[in-house]
């Protein structure tokens, strides 16, 4: 009896510790971490990077959700200096790299948001590696497996206001004010499992993201969220 107690208090603080990482995001930094957030649990792989609902919104583009196509456009009829998501003194061919690298993050934010939400759906490594570098894969699908382990998935939608703040040839840095106000955790009855200390106000994200030279596509390398958290 002891040792199922035990037991379930081990899994009470895994839960808690899941739940946590889901809504502030797992990061490659000992010192912080990181993550997004889905709308729906019926999302599948085949259907989370088409479907409008499920999608990640940018707040920085009025009246849409933040698929590749619709970040893009949003960024090319932008205005100059302050209402572009990269410095204004940046070269076109810099511009188009930091659009890219925009595209990159608000991929990988709705896949994972589409992940949390279907945890128990295979072949979600598969749509990670489209936006995320291949070897930072594991901790997001061990927080799905988890998830899943646990019958808990994601229900809302988290909203992003990103831009590019540097560049190198091959180097974005991406800063991104993230809101999971609306992201909940819901267990297998329906029931909260969300802790009502996260997610109470939009956090700063930063990611840093990187020009694959054999693919020629840009993907995440780090996503980081400082600690102590930083509001925007």
């Amino acid at each position: 009896m002891r040792g199922d107690g035990m037991s379930m208090a081990v899994r009470a603080v895994v839960l808690a510790v899941t739940v946590g990482a889901v809504l502030a995001g797992c990061s490659s930094s000992p010192a912080s971490s990181s993550t997004s957030a889905p709308t729906q649990a019926s999302v599948s792989p085949s259907t989370a990077l088409s479907s409008p609902s499920g999608a990640t919104t940018d707040i920085s583009t009025p009246g849409g959700p933040s698929a590749a196509s619709s970040t893009s456009e949003a960024a090319s009829t932008s205005g100059s200096g302050a209402e572009l998501r990269w410095p204004a003194n940046f070269t076109p061919d810099q511009q188009v790299a930091a659009q890219a690298a925009l595209d990159a993050y608000a991929g990988l934010k709705r896949t994972l948001d589409a992940m949390y939400a279907n945890p128990a759906a295979p072949d979600w490594s598969a749509e990670l590696t489209k936006f995320l570098a291949a070897d930072q894969t594991s901790r997001y699908l061990d927080y799905a497996n988890l998830m899943a382990g646990d019958n808990t998935h994601q229900v809302g939608q988290t909203l992003i206001d990103s831009r590019v703040t540097e560049a190198t040839a091959d180097t974005m840095k991406v800063q991104s004010c993230t809101d999971s106000r609306a992201v909940d955790i819901l267990d297998a009855s329906g029931v909260s499992v969300k802790d009502p200390a996260l997610g109470i106000a939009p956090a700063l994200q930063m990611a840093t993201v990187k020009l694959d030279p054999t693919t020629g596509h840009w993907t995440v390398s780090e996503l980081i969220n400082p600690n102590p958290v930083q509001r925007c």
